[in-house]
């Protein structure tokens, strides 16, 4: 080995340290070396390093991705994935994130994604070049069980648009209409323990859409909540009527189209 070869796998090495460096700034480090010691240099060794670095250190950073999730880990989210994508998509709902997250599936499946590394402010790096041949196996077996699930779920939306829906309301005195299931629905994928917030935003757009009793006084909605429905609200002593309809509006809307099809 030339001390040059030496050299350059020095720098592409990581510094022996305690702790393993984060894989995304390990990635950033990596590329940044790619054009003045890798991209023209003939040594096989030093390309294959540079090849099984990135490789490694991609597959760690995908791995953290929602694209690039487990079906276990995607399901798992699903709530919180689709009420991020309606917050952060003007009038979307979630036949547009089932069609975009099973655009980037496809993308997989076909080993067309890309990625890129920002090394500077005005240079990037796309990286999947680098990979093997059998880099996206893994995921791929993984994209094509999230397409059909989601396709599963688009199937059934249908089916419920199509056919009469069957509507549970075990309190009619509180809940009208589709209520308790809009309600249910709500409170299941909030996953903050204490429910106060998002309660207090949920009861009062119930109210307002004609699908909760609005004759029955807070204190005593709020006390059955508690009561029979085991709504957790921590520690506060009373209702807070002040509660920010942005962020959980849009999460709102997107669950109740699913009972577009209801008479309230």
């Amino acid at each position: 080995m030339s001390s040059e070869e030496a050299g350059t796998l020095d720098k592409l090495l990581p510094p022996l340290e305690m702790t393993e460096p984060k894989p995304a700034l390990e990635l950033q480090r990596i590329c940044a070396l790619y054009e003045l010691h890798v991209e023209h240099n003939s040594s096989l060794k030093v390309q294959n390093t540079f090849k099984d670095l990135v490789e490694k250190n991609l597959h760690l950073v995908l791995r953290s991705k929602e694209e690039f999730f487990t079906l276990d880990r995607f399901q798992e989210e699903y709530q919180i994935l689709l009420g991020d994508f309606i917050e952060g998509h003007f009038d979307a709902d979630e036949s547009d994130f089932i069609e975009e997250y099973i655009e980037a599936q496809n993308a997989i499946i076909s080993k067309t994604y890309k990625y890129e590394v920002r090394i500077d402010s005005f240079q990037t790096l796309e990286v999947t070049q680098f990979v093997s041949n059998d880099f996206f196996q893994e995921f791929i077996r993984s994209a094509k069980k999230k397409i059909h699930f989601l396709e599963g779920k688009t199937t059934g939306d249908q089916t419920s648009r199509n056919s009469s829906v069957v509507i549970e309301n075990p309190y009619p005195d509180y809940f009208k209409s589709y209520g308790f299931n809009l309600f249910n629905d709500f409170v299941n994928a909030t996953p903050a323990d204490i429910k106060l917030a998002p309660v207090s935003f949920l009861v009062d757009q119930l109210r307002k859409d004609g699908l909760m009793n609005s004759n029955i006084n807070l204190k005593k909605t709020f006390e059955f909540l508690e009561s029979e429905l085991n709504v957790n609200f921590g520690t506060a002593v009373k209702f807070k009527t002040e509660v920010s309809a942005q962020k959980h509006l849009p999460f709102y809307e997107a669950l109740k189209k699913r009972y577009g099809t209801v008479p309230e």
